[in-house]
C-alpha cells in the first residue's frame, strides 16, 4: 500500500505511485521492517509478564519432559501441562511441480527474484486472496481460482460479493466453481520466457509466467516426537 501508493489516489489521482518500478526486493525490505517491528513488540510484552524465551527445536521424551535442541547443545525442560501451537505451513501435494521460481507456495512468494507480468493464484482461501490483491495491487494480472462459488467463503455473503466487485475492478479475473485438474511448467516461448498452464475440471486452459498454490495448509508436529506422550497427527501432521 505504501509502495504503490494506493491508499492515496483519491487525493492525488489514479497515476500516483511512490515509487514507478516495485521489485521483489522492495517488497521484501519491508516486510523485514514489520516483521523486526513485530518481534520486538512480542519480547517487550515477553518482558514484561515475565515470560521465559527459548530457542530451539522442541522433542517430547515423556508427559512430563520436553528436550530443546540446539545446533550446539540442548536442554531439558519439565512441565505439568503443555500447550502445542506450533502453527501450519503451506501444503505441497505430490501432483502440483513447485520449482521455487515459476510454481511455489505463499512461503516461496517472497524468494522469487522478479515480480512476473501475469500469475495464476490457486485458492480463494484468506492467504491466495490476500496476495491475489496485493500483487494486482502492483501491476500483475492476476487469474484466481476457487472450487467454491465465492471467495472467503466464511464472510457473510454481501460482504463477499461486494469484495469480489473490487477484485474485479482492480483488473483481476475469478474463475469462481472451478477446480484445477493439472499444473505444468511449459518451455518458454521465444520473447515470453518461462510460462505455467493449469488446466481446469471445465476443460480450460490458463497459462501465465507464474503461479500460486494455496489451497490448504499443513500442521508441523512431525519432529515433536507425539508418539512418547500418547497423541497421534493425522496425515496432515494436524
Amino acid at each position: 500500500m505504501h509502495l504503490t501508493g494506493a491508499n492515496k489516489r483519491g487525493l492525488f489521482g489514479e497515476s500516483y505511485r511512490v515509487k514507478r518500478n516495485i521489485t521483489i526486493s522492495d517488497l521484501i525490505y519491508v516486510s523485514q521492517q514489520v516483521i523486526h517491528h513485530e518481534l520486538e513488540l512480542i519480547r517487550n510484552h515477553f518482558e514484561r509478564n515475565d515470560v521465559e524465551l527459548i530457542w530451539g527445536q522442541a522433542r517430547f521424551d515423556d508427559e512430563a519432559v520436553v528436550y530443546v535442541d540446539r545446533p550446539d547443545d540442548f536442554e531439558v525442560l519439565s512441565g505439568e501441562k503443555f500447550i502445542i501451537a506450533t502453527g501450519t505451513r503451506p501444503a505441497t501435494p505430490a501432483s502440483v511441480p513447485f520449482n521455487a521460481k515459476t510454481i511455489f507456495t505463499s512461503d516461496g512468494l517472497l524468494k522469487i527474484e522478479t515480480l512476473p507480468k501475469s500469475m495464476i493464484v490457486v485458492g480463494g482461501g484468506v492467504i491466495g486472496v490476500e496476495y491475489a490483491c496485493m500483487m494486482a495491487t502492483l501491476g500483475v494480472k492476476i487469474t484466481l481460482i476457487e472450487g467454491r462459488r465465492e471467495v472467503l467463503g466464511f464472510l457473510d455473503h454481501e460482504i463477499t460479493e461486494a469484495f469480489q466487485y473490487h477484485m474485479r475492478r482492480m483488473g483481476m479475473t475469478l474463475r469462481l466453481g472451478e477446480k484445477v485438474s493439472k499444473i505444468e511448467e511449459l518451455p518458454p516461448e521465444p520473447g515470453s520466457g518461462p510460462l505455467v498452464q493449469a488446466t481446469l475440471e471445465s476443460g480450460k486452459v490458463l497459462r501465465a509466467q507464474a503461479l500460486l498454490y494455496a489451497v490448504g495448509r499443513q500442521g508441523t508436529t512431525a519432529s515433536l516426537h507425539l508418539d512418547k506422550v500418547g497423541l497421534k497427527a493425522d496425515d496432515r501432521e494436524r
